[in-house]
């Protein structure tokens, strides 16, 4: 019995002090409930231990980092394969290609908001663009750059490339694809809050679409200003001798509604130390000026005037002129794509020391003439001329000028110039055919 009485007070007692412990862990869920971490840590914490050093949110800090852990690591085969694929962009030469692919490589780490990457790659976009022949193109891709900053809020950056992207769009032929160019331009500038520039876009807009709908005539032309380049090549070779050469070539033109003009002038200097003591210098100094008159878009009148001195052959000065008629084959969407033909008549003087130099009235002259018929960008130019004396067809003269001219920066581009010259009775001793090759910088103006 009193073994019984004695269980029953030790499981009294057990109650008991479960219910005590029980209080305590409520005090303590009280104390998260009501923030009291002070009390909480005093109760929670051993004396030597060192809880007052960790921060109260580290365990919830803890957690962030581990999940942050966790994403990188999932993060991490996405990287390398952004790096994999710019190693293969890098390999890319087509310029079109490649800046579309960096474009959507830039936007693809925008996505894991790496900035400073992401203009890294747009500013390498950029200047692959530049390479970009077709300026629609060109034009198009720049946009696309300068959208994809705007998204990131790098609005000066975006407004410098939309204004590169709107000189680009001036040199478009298509007017379809200009306007519609011309028109998401306009929208991009508004985004950016420059709604000055953007409505000065939006009449030019209205203009070509009224020009679409209502074309102008094509003859009798629309006038164009006073348009020209210069060219500018040398080059220099030191050994055993010394040669040098310089290069300085001018043209101008301008068109009215029914007449154009053309000026050609062209110099080139020569030095040789190798030849002999009164011809280590030579040159040949070149100018022809021509006027046309329309009488039809594809008919027309012409007149020249030249002047020829090349101490190459021994011609020491032949003035030139003719006139007579001339059919356009060919002409594209400006200007300066054409391919004309032309059948004239006239006279010429030589003052040389050629023997049989005698050319009496008339002179036959046939020429052609085509520019830009191969390329976009690049400009190609081919001029051929052939005069023949009837009286004396042995003394005949022909020239030849082939001139390629690739664009760099701005108004600046490179060309080389491949220039042949026959002389059907050159001076004695001397060589029919002299030949000139020559490579420098052109600016047109």
């Amino acid at each position: 019995m009193l073994n019984l009485i004695l269980q029953s007070r030790f499981r009294f007692l057990a109650v008991a002090i479960a219910f005590i412990n029980s209080s305590t862990l409520v005090n303590t869920a009280q104390a998260f409930v009501l923030e009291d971490m002070d009390k909480l840590d005093n109760q929670s914490c051993i004396p030597i231990s060192s809880c007052d050093k960790f921060d109260r949110n580290f365990i919830v800090n803890q957690n962030l980092a581990n999940i942050n852990s966790k994403t990188n690591i999932s993060k991490s085969p996405q990287k390398k394969s952004l790096e994999d694929s710019r190693n293969l962009i890098d390999k890319i030469d087509d310029p079109h290609i490649k800046t579309e692919m960096l474009i959507n490589l830039g936007l693809q780490y925008d996505e894991l908001n790496q900035l400073e990457i992401l203009k890294q790659i747009l500013n390498e976009a950029l200047e692959v663009s530049q390479d970009v022949e077709q300026n629609s193109t060109k034009t198009l891709l720049m946009i696309k750059i300068a959208a994809t900053l705007i998204e990131i809020q790098e609005l000066e950056i975006a407004s410098e490339i939309l204004d590169l992207a709107l000189e680009s769009s001036e040199k478009i032929t298509d007017n379809s694809t200009k306007a519609t160019l011309l028109m998401d331009l306009a929208s991009k500038y508004k985004q950016i809050e420059d709604s000055e520039k953007a409505e000065i876009i939006l009449a030019e807009v209205d203009i070509i679409v009224t020009e679409i709908e209502n074309p102008p005539p094509s003859f009798p032309f629309k006038p164009t200003p006073l348009e020209g380049h210069t060219l500018l090549g040398t080059n220099l070779f030191f050994a055993k001798d010394t040669l040098a050469n310089f290069n300085i070539g001018v043209r101008l033109s301008k068109r009215w509604a029914t007449d154009e003009i053309n000026l050609f002038l062209e110099f080139f200097n020569s030095y040789d130390s190798s030849r002999d003591a009164g011809d280590k210098n030579r040159i040949l100094f070149d100018i022809v000026t021509e006027y046309k008159h329309y009488f039809r878009e594809k008919f027309f009148y012409f007149g020249n005037l030249a002047y020829l001195q090349d101490n190459f052959t021994g011609n020491d000065g032949r003035f030139s002129y003719f006139t007579g008629f001339g059919f356009n084959l060919w002409r594209g969407s400006t200007k300066d794509e054409t391919f004309d033909m032309k059948l004239g008549i006239g006279d010429l003087f030589q003052d040389s020391t050629i023997k049989n130099k005698n050319a009496p009235f008339p002179v036959f002259q046939y020429a052609l003439v085509y520019k830009n018929l191969f390329f976009t960008d690049w400009k190609f130019e081919q001029i051929f001329a052939l005069e023949v004396p009837v009286r004396n067809t042995a003394n005949y003269f022909a020239d030849s000028r082939t001139i390629v001219t690739i664009p760099a920066i701005k108004n600046w581009s490179v060309f080389s110039s491949l220039s042949f010259i026959y002389m059907g009775i050159p001076e004695l001793n001397e060589p029919n055919l002299s030949t000139s090759f020559t490579a420098g910088l052109r600016y047109d103006f």
